[in-house]
């Protein structure tokens, strides 16, 4: 008897549940307010403006913000090391060590 009463009053308690709206119970909040909102901003809030060349570093007019210099030796540093990263300019050497690349640019 015990038995039937629980699996009665569990029955009872799944319908219920599953009369309420899914999105009553939903918790995640919209990312934007407004669509204006998501299109001038990236995922993480900032203005697309934020990453643009602007007044802190202008851009060359090919759009770069590297010189032509710069981008030369990233490019000689790149085809004569394979494991060249530009980011740090370095390289890794034969003894296992991260070298600084020095081109003649």
């Amino acid at each position: 008897m015990p038995k039937t009463i629980s699996a009665l009053a569990l029955g009872v308690a799944i319908s219920a549940a599953s009369l309420v709206p899914a999105h009553a119970l939903s918790l995640i909040q919209p990312a934007y307010e407004t669509q204006e909102q998501a299109q001038t901003s990236d995922q993480r809030g900032y203005p697309a403006s934020a990453f643009a060349a602007g007044k802190g570093e202008e851009a060359t007019p090919n759009g770069y913000a590297l010189s032509q210099a710069e981008i030369n030796h990233v490019k000689w540093c790149a085809t004569r090391y394979t494991s060249y990263h530009p980011t740090d300019n370095s390289y890794m050497a034969a003894a296992g060590t991260r070298m600084q690349c020095l081109s003649p640019y």
